[in-house]
């Protein structure tokens, strides 16, 4: 049995999708379980109890973070610990969500597993000790950092940039920041291979989808696939500005690339590019749209 925290949330919408798909197993929670609260996780967990609990849950409006510290650290920390200690009481594993964002982004080529952490803002330092709260309690373990991760549903980059492109006459996107887009449904058949592991590997692991990019050209690839299905009728023009010339709260990282080949050796889960998986995903998009 899997117990799936989040749900609702982005990633959780897709990972109980594809769980269901591989007729595995599972439990689903969403808000009737809070998730900071011990009391709270011992009240809605199944019994039995799971053999992974799989944490989508997460305080991820980066910038709010900076005026929500107790908030951001609430979800992204405690819950994290709380999570942990459940599982090490009954014999569970804990597979864990993290980001990119506990990077400072100075490494030109990239960061392994092993780089130092170092994050630049609230929202990266509640992740960053999330991850250690589950180190220290519990060896059995799976943490994934993953990075600008996107769907067909839910509050995203893609789905912004196609708002955007029927709103505006123009568009003005940073192109000072780079790292991989991950559609969430291929880090979803990634945690479902994981979680069907017979003997799991443990540890921290990164996942995205291949390739990387800037977030101009990630919305220029947006429009160019919104064109060709049928999702914008006029194009219209991207312009790339410098994140000076687009201050923000929280402060991002320039260089977020997350190297994957050790969940890839690991575990045999595929790295596609993430072009592809943002195909796939304004396809489904499109789908809906003409139901």
């Amino acid at each position: 049995m899997i117990w799936l925290l989040g749900r609702r949330g982005m990633l959780g919408r897709v990972l109980e999708q594809e769980l269901s798909a591989a007729q595995m197993p599972y439990h689903s929670s969403g808000r009737e379980c809070d998730v900071t609260s011990e009391e709270s996780i011992s009240a809605n967990a199944p019994n039995p109890a799971p053999r992974w609990v799989i944490n989508c849950t997460g305080y991820t409006a980066v910038d709010t973070a900076e005026s929500e510290v107790n908030a951001a650290w609430a979800v992204n920390q405690r819950a994290a610990a709380h999570l942990a200690q459940y599982c090490a009481a009954h014999s569970s594993r804990l597979l864990h969500l993290s980001t990119d964002y506990v990077f400072d982004g100075s490494e030109s080529k990239g960061y392994t597993e092993a780089a130092p952490i170092a994050p630049q803002n609230v929202y990266g330092a509640s992740k960053a000790a999330g991850e250690q709260a589950v180190r220290s309690a519990l060896a059995q373990h799976v943490i994934i950092r993953t990075a600008w991760l996107h769907a067909e549903h839910g509050r995203n980059f893609v789905l912004t940039v196609l708002r955007l492109l029927r709103e505006r006459g123009e568009l003005t996107i940073v192109d000072d920041q780079h790292g991989s887009p991950t559609y969430a449904r291929d880090l979803a058949r990634a945690i479902v291979a994981i979680a069907g592991s017979a003997q799991p590997a443990y540890g921290t692991f990164h996942y995205t989808n291949s390739g990387e990019t800037s977030w101009h050209d990630f919305a220029c690839q947006i429009q160019d696939y919104a064109l060709e299905l049928g999702l914008s009728s006029r194009l219209r023009t991207i312009r790339a500005i410098s994140s000076a010339q687009f201050p923000t709260a929280a402060v991002r990282p320039t260089y977020s690339l997350l190297l994957c080949e050790h969940i890839a050796q690991t575990y045999g889960v595929e790295l596609r590019p993430w072009h592809q998986g943002l195909r796939e995903c304004m396809e489904r998009v499109a789908a809906r749209v003409t139901e």
